[in-house]
């Protein structure tokens, strides 16, 4: 049996929930009755995008009388805790709901029962966020979909295929996109050489700011060997210096675009931001 933690998220960020859920290599249950929120990234569509396949919402372990309306009653908690059993035989989970306060929320009655099935279960200690400087980092970004973001800021992506032209040379920030080039990840992890070191896809960053390249040069056709291997035209971005960076929640655009003007910032001398 696997180790089962308990969480409220209250006015905690997001990020720290998906960082939890990594690093703890964990599935994120909702036992919310409704998944719903309009804390930013706790409504279960950005939880889906986020966390992909670490997440699972129960509403059997939800309270039904959330709000309120009562004294607290679980939808279905003898099934709901025999589906927590089976699954924490797998890997450990992280049993979420919204309530900051531990001892007034629905997840001490589920910890309580759990407890009763020889589970113990711990309250989670939220990792901290890293935070992103950028002070002296370029204002321009360029969006990727992800595996292609992470390969060009951790040193494997020579050259980033396009169907238009680049005038820009230099360094720009590596954005990753919302959505994911599931053909080009299926393709890689057939090589058992990327299987060993490409994230999970439920462990990609999407919709920010992820790293830092320098795009050298725009070309037709390419004579190197190591940007051969990458090349498939019509257009090549020369991609070079690669570097990975605390993940910055950042509404992309197509083409190049500004981190200033997608924050709504004037250029100041510093500009210090928590990831969300």
């Amino acid at each position: 049996m696997k180790q089962v933690f308990t969480c409220g998220y209250g006015n905690k960020p997001v990020r720290s929930l998906i960082l939890a859920a990594r690093q703890l290599d964990a599935m994120v249950i909702d036992i919310r009755h409704s998944p719903r929120s309009k804390n930013p990234g706790y409504d279960q569509k950005d939880l889906i995008q986020s966390l992909d396949s670490r997440y699972h919402h129960l509403p059997q372990l939800g309270n039904t009388n959330y709000g309120g309306k009562g004294a607290i009653q679980l939808a279905n908690p003898q099934n709901g805790i025999q589906r927590v059993l089976e699954m924490a035989h797998a890997r450990p989970l992280i049993l979420m709901c919204g309530c900051g306060q531990r001892d007034s929320c629905h997840r001490a009655l589920v910890a309580d029962l759990l407890y009763d099935r020889g589970v113990e279960t711990e309250e989670l200690t939220w990792p901290k966020v890293p935070t992103l400087n950028l002070n002296g980092l370029p204002d321009v970004v360029l969006s990727f979909k992800q595996p292609w973001a992470w390969l060009a800021v951790n040193g494997y992506l020579a050259v980033d295929n396009r169907e238009w032209p680049a005038e820009h040379r230099g360094p720009l920030l590596v954005h990753a996109g919302k959505d994911v080039d599931l053909d080009a990840h299926h393709d890689f992890v057939r090589d058992s050489y990327w299987r060993q070191r490409l994230p999970k896809m439920s462990d990609f960053d999407r919709g920010g700011i992820v790293g830092l390249a320098h795009l050298t040069d725009c070309v037709r056709s390419v004579v190197k060997d190591c940007d051969k291997a990458w090349f498939t035209g019509p257009y090549g971005f020369i991609l070079r210096g690669h570097t990975p960076l605390p993940f910055m929640a950042l509404r992309g655009a197509r083409g190049f675009f500004s981190v200033s003007e997608q924050l709504g910032l004037s250029k100041k001398p510093r500009r210090e931001l928590q990831a969300a």
